[in-house]
């Protein structure tokens, strides 16, 4: 129900406030996004929202010490460039937070042994 969603995403930005609340950087990794459900990627984008109005300045003027990093990984042939993972990319980049996308290719079998063989 829409309640008991509310109360969830509650739940994770309590949670994440009060481990933030050490100054202590926070690094949270989310992977194979594409499989995600439209709930836990509205769950982390208002982890980054908390994230980021909390991260504004201290009441003495001071910016607070901690931050958030949200390493996610997704498989970009496997999501509509319209879908809605790609929809809150998008979101999150135009409300100033900084989105960084890096496309890391498939393995080729050579490549695969290289880093095998690697002492």
């Amino acid at each position: 129900t829409g309640s008991g969603r509310h109360c969830v995403k509650y739940l994770f930005q309590m949670v994440f406030k009060a481990i933030c609340s050490g100054g202590h950087p926070v690094v949270i990794i989310a992977e194979d996004l594409q499989w995600s459900d439209a709930f836990t990627i509205e769950i982390l984008s208002d982890l980054i929202e908390t994230g980021r109005s909390s991260s504004e300045l201290c009441s003495d003027g001071q910016a607070p010490q901690g931050g958030l990093l949200l390493v996610g990984s997704f498989r970009d042939n496997e999501v509509d460039a319209d879908g809605f993972l790609m929809n809150q990319i998008k979101c999150i980049e135009q409300s100033n937070v900084n989105v960084n996308i890096l496309h890391v290719g498939e393995l080729t079998e050579h490549g695969i042994n290289k880093m095998i063989a690697y002492k």
